[in-house]
Formats: structure tokens, sequence, C-alpha cells
């Protein structure tokens, strides 16, 4: 276990845009952490609601207006205000667990040679909207490994090593990222934990399931011509 005498700072950054609805949630889940050592920085996305009220009610919380629009570009400028030797996101409408930061951060600091770590996730479902197109009701049964920014606990070296997120991508820029960091062979582990209950939105980004098609494979064809150059 990690002592106390020696918890980094980890920078967990939450991109938000008319998050309202479930904003406190992902707040009070980075509060609840059983990890002592951290910072909350909220980017918020140009929000016409009370995103940046609820954002600002809470002394932790540092609040960054993000002043051009983008999921890959507020995760950026996340990354370029935090101050934290280890990097974590959670999108706005999801939630952690309260042994995420502290089971990950073990990992990292138990092994050295670890660039960053993952964990399962589990898709949960509002009562008050429906499934959205793609995803059935056994989809929330049983937890899922994902590559997704929620999951993930990195060094902060390893966006420097790496790069950080694509911005010409709206909707697949983590995905991108790592690809990226595989094709790397960026030292990793994946816990079995579930470390992430994300939420399943008719109304999300990745609902668009046409763009979303199209940018996985850009993505894929990147991922291509890396390996042929390589």
């Amino acid at each position: 276990m990690v002592k106390n005498t020696e918890l980094l700072k980890i920078s967990c950054v939450i991109v938000a845009r008319n998050s309202e609805r479930y904003l406190r949630d992902a707040i009070d889940s980075i509060i609840a952490q059983t990890y002592a050592n951290y910072e909350i920085i909220l980017v918020d996305g140009q929000s016409t609601d009370s995103t940046a009220s609820i954002a600002q009610s809470y002394p932790g919380v540092r609040y960054i207006y993000q002043n051009t629009l983008g999921l890959a570009q507020a995760r950026n400028l996340g990354l370029q205000n935090a101050r934290g030797e280890w990097i974590a996101f959670l999108d706005s409408d999801d939630r952690w667990t309260p042994n995420k930061l502290t089971l990950q951060a073990n990992a990292l600091q138990n092994y050295p040679s670890l660039q960053y770590v993952t964990a399962h996730l589990q898709l949960v479902s509002d009562a008050a909207t429906s499934l959205r197109n793609g995803y059935r009701e056994r989809d929330l049964e049983a937890p899922k490994w994902g590559r997704t920014p929620g999951v993930l606990l990195a060094r902060r070296s390893l966006f420097e090593q790496v790069g950080y997120f694509a911005t010409e991508l709206r909707i697949a820029g983590d995905l991108e990222w790592f690809a990226r960091v595989q094709e790397s062979r960026i030292p990793t582990l994946t816990l079995p934990d579930v470390l992430l209950y994300k939420r399943v939105r008719p109304d999300s980004l990745s609902s668009r399931s046409g763009a979303n098609r199209q940018e996985i494979m850009a993505v894929l064809r990147r991922s291509i011509a890396r390996k042929k150059d390589a």
C-alpha cells in the first residue's frame, strides 16, 4: 500500500458541457476517494445551464472556461493546467468507485515500470432515459474493459512522450490516443476491478453512430499508416 507520506498528487480532469443533471455525482465521486492527495480541474465547454455555478460551488474545484469547443481540446486544456504528477479523467456524467485512485496509484507506485493503469467499467442507464442505439439491456449486466479515459490513471510524463489528444477528431480522440500508446508498447496494467460507472445516454457524442464509425475508420487508417512507416 502507498503510505500517506508518499502520496503523489493526482490531477483529476472533468470535462463538462451543459452537465447540470449529473455533475454533482461526478464531483462527489472524486471527493469520496480514499486517496487523499488530488486536485479537481473542471473544464467547461461554454455551458449555458448551471454547470459553472455548480462547479464553482465546490471550494476544491478549479474551474476553467474553455474558449474553443471540442472534447479533445477540453482534455488537453485540463492537461495543460494540471499540477499533479499523475493524471486521471472523468466525464461529467460518470462516477468513480471510492477506491479508484487508491488501487491505481498503488499499482503505479509499486511497479515503477508501468506508465499507466486501466481497469474495468460498468455501464449504467438512467430509468428516465432509454438506451441509445447499439446498446441492449444485457450490455449493462457484465463489467467491461474499455479504452476510455475514465478508467485511466497515467503518469504525466506519458503525455509528454506520446502526445496529447488529437483535436481534429471530434469523437474518437481518446481511441486514437490509446492506439498510439499501444503501438509504442508502453508498459501498462489492467486491473480486474470495476472502478468506473459509465452512463449510457442517447444524447452523448458517442451515440452518433454514423460519425462515430467514420472516425473509428480514420483512427484505423492512421494506425495502419504508422505501422507501415515504422
